[in-house]
């Protein structure tokens, strides 16, 4: 019979080991997650076991959140039934690995999501067995490591370890600051790890990128072997070429220096010819239009083959139809006997009306390029074609003569080969040349003075447009 004092230890003792068995069912064993309570049930395909058993761990992400309650036998496999715990939501088309805690074979099945968007696993959903992954078994791993090692030559082993023995004797110490430094290495890696894994991220759209211009890539890789395979095959061309280049160069600039002395005065005198050519456009467009039509007419006649629509000779007497123009022109008229140089009239011109029935011709009635007007020169149809430097020195050109005719000096620079022939007027004055290239000065018809510029002296065989070109080559003009 127990006393009262025993019976309250017994009791106490009764107490205290119902108490720590149950904080041990609770806290180790789970024991509430072992009857069910706080998870909700999904089911995996599998092909096999892949050694996966049951109460095995259940992550995701390497983070534990159930086990496997059960694994059954079905036609095409297995199917392993997990308990996971509630609150943890897995994404459905997550991928499932069959993986190993160590090399003994410790299994445990994991969840890695490829989005982190649902729809999420509910309670009773079915894994198929399309997203499972499971290890190499080890049994063939054990057998191709054998069969593999196996095709070694056992003499080239031997001296590859012989070899590798000596090449390691004493390095010991360099292995060591190796392995420390590859430590170190890992410890910053690991200090590191979010920069890396945005750098992983940012690396996506570059690579995505790359992905979408694969085309053009490849298509410029495919131009640039065509176009490397020509160079090949043109490479005696292209070595030819360089090879007369310096002599095509050194011929270029042996000319470019034979005619820097005239080019610029050449260049010149075709800008204001531009110019000129510019304001008569319509005319010579009508001159371009018209000169077809009266080459077929004169073929037409001199050649005898009338040519379709071209005009037939057609002789026609013509008595004062119309009058001739007599006035404006010097009516007194030399002495048919005289012989003597004269003068040419400088101011004679048909000066009727525009509109009188008589023959008014000439370049006085001429129309203007610029309008209704009608004149002899570009001036009176209010067009001028020098430039201020020019103006300026034809004034003082003009200048120039009338003081020499107020003096009875002649109004010419005559040039040496032309002294000689210089013609003289009756009272024996000496009469201006046309142009003087030495000087640029001449004396147009209508008794005005002109500059034009130029210092180019004479060359011998030519002295037209010709000379501006060939005198500095020391080719004659023809």
């Amino acid at each position: 019979m127990l006393d009262r004092f025993t019976r309250f230890q017994v009791l106490a003792f009764v107490i205290v080991t119902v108490v720590a068995v149950g904080y041990a069912s609770v806290a180790y064993i789970q024991l509430p997650s072992v009857l069910g309570f706080g998870r909700y049930n999904v089911s995996v395909a599998l092909p096999d076991t892949g050694g996966l058993y049951p109460r095995a761990v259940v992550s995701l992400r390497g983070v534990p959140v159930g086990q496997v309650s059960d694994i059954v036998l079905n036609g095409t496999g297995v199917r392993a039934d997990l308990a996971i715990d509630n609150g943890t939501e897995i994404p459905a088309g997550s991928d499932v690995e069959v993986r190993s805690v160590s090399a003994i074979g410790e299994q445990y099945l994991n969840f890695e999501p490829t989005q982190s968007a649902g729809p999420m696993l509910a309670a009773g959903a079915l894994v198929p067995a399309s997203q499972v992954t499971l290890p190499v078994p080890v049994a063939n791993l054990l057998s191709n490591l054998n069969g593999f090692v196996g095709t070694l030559p056992a003499d080239s082993l031997n001296t590859t370890v012989n070899e590798l023995s000596t090449g390691l004797t004493g390095t010991s110490g360099d292995l060591q600051r190796l392995l420390d430094s590859g430590g170190s290495l890992l410890t910053t890696a690991d200090a590191n790890i979010d920069p890396t894994r945005r750098l992983i991220d940012d690396l996506q759209p570059v690579l995505a990128t790359q992905q979408r211009t694969e085309g053009d890539v490849r298509s410029f890789s495919g131009d640039l072997a065509t176009f490397t395979q020509q160079l090949r095959d043109s490479d005696p061309a292209l070595r030819g070429t360089i090879e007369k280049t310096p002599a095509l160069t050194g011929e270029a600039d042996q000319l470019v220096n034979q005619i820097r002395p005239t080019l610029p005065d050449l260049l010149a005198n075709l800008t204001a010819v531009g110019q000129v050519a510019k304001v008569y456009l319509p005319n010579i467009a009508q001159i371009i239009t018209v000169l077809p039509t009266t080459i077929n007419d004169m073929q037409s006649v001199i050649q005898r083959a009338p040519i379709p629509d071209a005009a037939y000779l057609n002789f026609k007497a013509v008595v004062n139809d119309p009058q001739p123009c007599t006035q404006g022109f010097v009516e007194q008229q030399r002495d048919p006997s005289d012989l003597s140089p004269a003068r040419p009239a400088a101011n004679a011109f048909c000066d009727e009306p525009a509109d009188s029935p008589i023959g008014v011709r000439g370049t006085r009635n001429s129309p203007c390029p610029n309008g209704d007007l009608r004149s002899k020169d570009a001036s009176g149809c209010g067009l001028d074609f020098q430039t201020p430097e020019e103006a300026k020195a034809a004034e003082d050109a003009g200048i120039d003569t009338m003081m020499k005719v107020a003096a009875g000096l002649p109004t010419s620079v005559p040039r040496p080969s032309d002294a000689a022939t210089t013609p003289l007027d009756v009272a024996g004055t000496e009469v201006s040349t046309p142009y003087d290239l030495g000087t640029g000065f001449f004396i147009g018809p209508n008794g005005k003075s002109y500059l034009l510029g130029g210092s180019t002296p004479p060359a011998p065989g030519g002295s037209d447009w010709r000379s501006l070109i060939l005198a500095p080559m020391g080719v004659p003009a023809p």
